[in-house]
C-alpha cells in the first residue's frame, strides 16, 4: 500500500519550474523504470542524497538544467502535487502531463546531443518551464473560502 509523503525543494537543478521552498507531495511506492511515464517528476536517492528530477524515458532521469543523467540508487516515489501558499498543482492533469513530456524530450535531447544547439535547448527548457509555472499560478489558486482550488 502506498503512502503520500512530502518533500521540500531546495536547489536549482529543475530550473525555473521547481523553486526552493516548493512543497511536493509524492506517492511513496516501490516502482521501477518500466512503470514510469515520460515527464513524471521522480523522488529518488542518488549518492545518499534525496533528489526530485524528471524521468526522460529509457531509464534516464535528470534535472532539467543538468547536463548529466542521474545515478539512481533507489526510486522512492512519483510526485503527484506541488503546493505553495496560493495553490496546488495536480501532476496527473492532461495539460501538465503534456507539457512535462515536451520538457522531458527537450531535456533528453540536451543529454544525447553535444552541439552548438545545447544552449538553445537549455533556453527552450527554461522558457517552457517558466511559462508553465506562470500558467499554473494563473489557473491553480485558492478560492475565496481559503481552500485550494484547481480548474483541472
Amino acid at each position: 500500500m502506498s503512502k503520500i509523503k512530502s518533500v521540500i525543494v531546495s536547489g536549482n537543478s529543475m530550473g525555473t519550474y521547481l523553486k526552493s521552498g516548493d512543497v511536493l507531495l509524492y506517492e511513496d511506492v516501490n516502482i521501477n523504470h518500466k512503470d514510469l511515464r515520460v515527464g513524471e517528476l521522480i523522488v529518488l536517492v542518488s549518492f545518499k542524497k534525496c533528489l526530485v528530477h524528471r524521468y526522460l524515458g529509457n531509464g534516464v532521469i535528470k534535472g532539467d538544467t543538468n547536463k548529466c543523467i542521474d545515478q539512481v540508487d533507489k526510486i522512492i516515489g512519483v510526485v503527484k502535487y506541488r503546493l505553495n501558499e496560493n495553490m496546488y498543482v495536480n501532476y496527473d492533469s492532461v495539460f501538465i502531463r503534456n507539457i512535462s513530456v515536451l520538457i522531458a524530450y527537450l531535456s533528453r535531447f540536451n543529454v544525447i546531443r553535444r552541439s552548438k544547439l545545447d544552449k538553445l535547448v537549455y533556453i527552450s527548457i527554461m522558457i517552457i518551464s517558466y511559462q508553465l509555472r506562470l500558467i499554473e499560478n494563473t489557473f491553480f489558486s485558492r478560492g475565496s473560502d481559503g481552500t485550494c482550488k484547481s480548474i483541472y
